[in-house]
């Protein structure tokens, strides 16, 4: 009898005829991309919250004062002050933030101090000779923040505790090429708040890596500069919604400790 031919079809037109697999949903689509969902700070809700009580965005109120509240206080939080050297604020559209963003830090600065609550003062550090220059340093044989120099001093005005505790760095992440993890683990520290410089930068970088270490983080609003306006809200919505960050004001972050 005659041999049955048969006939080959594309391995394209198979998957074609097979019954599409079903989408997720936008919201979940948006979750994995890591695109805002709907605001700054990812709001949970109670039955979302993987055991933990609801966090609230301070920026949202309460009834109680004013920039809401703190609803959730760990066992142990340290407070990080991120890059507030000189040659960060060089340019005039920096400097004009000092005046707003140096008495923030200040006064949360003194608010952890007097609960016991560690402080750490981190800034970059380079050695002269190069050896721990960035690559865009090298790339375009630029000098700056190099140890000693007037460029590696704190901003005028900042008044941090005598009990801080320095940590040096040369790249953006605070946890980068330093034993900040270390401290931290040591301290029993649970949750992370950040201030200082810039929320499209260091500060940014900072707090997505101790998410990732498996902190909690908090930023405090008006206690971050940024270098270019136009990434502020962005930074914010992408770490809250990747993240699940905490955002607080000032008044929120030194109410929850009892500080005025």
């Amino acid at each position: 009898p005659q041999a049955r031919q048969v006939r080959s079809v594309p391995l394209a037109r198979k998957i074609a005829r097979r019954s599409p697999m079903r989408r997720p949903s936008s919201s979940r689509r948006s979750r994995w991309c890591g695109r805002p969902i709907s605001s700054s700070v990812r709001r949970r809700k109670p039955g979302q919250n993987r055991g933990r009580p609801p966090r609230r965005d301070a920026r949202a109120g309460s009834a109680s004062g004013e920039g809401g509240s703190l609803a959730v206080i760990p066992d142990m939080q340290a407070l990080a002050i991120i890059d507030m050297q000189r040659w960060m604020f060089r340019l005039p559209d920096r400097a004009a933030q000092l005046p707003a963003v140096v008495p923030a830090i200040n006064r949360l600065a003194a608010a952890f101090s007097a609960r016991g609550q560690p402080v750490f003062d981190v800034g970059v550090s380079h050695n002269a000779d190069g050896s721990t220059w960035s690559r865009l340093m090298r790339k375009h044989d630029y000098a700056c923040m190099i140890e000693g120099t007037a460029d590696a001093e704190p901003v005028d005005g900042l008044d941090l505790p005598a009990s801080r505790r320095r940590i040096r760095k040369t790249a953006n992440s605070a946890f980068l090429g330093t034993d900040f993890e270390k401290q931290l683990r040591a301290l029993r520290v649970s949750e992370l708040v950040l201030a200082g410089a810039f929320i499209d930068g260091c500060v940014a970088l900072t707090a997505a890596d101790a998410a990732q270490r498996g902190f909690e983080v908090c930023l405090v609003d008006d206690a971050i500069a940024y270098r270019d306006e136009r990434h502020r809200d962005m930074m914010m919505e992408w770490l809250g919604d990747m993240y699940e960050l905490t955002v607080l004001t000032t008044q929120a972050a030194c109410a929850a400790r009892g500080a005025p």
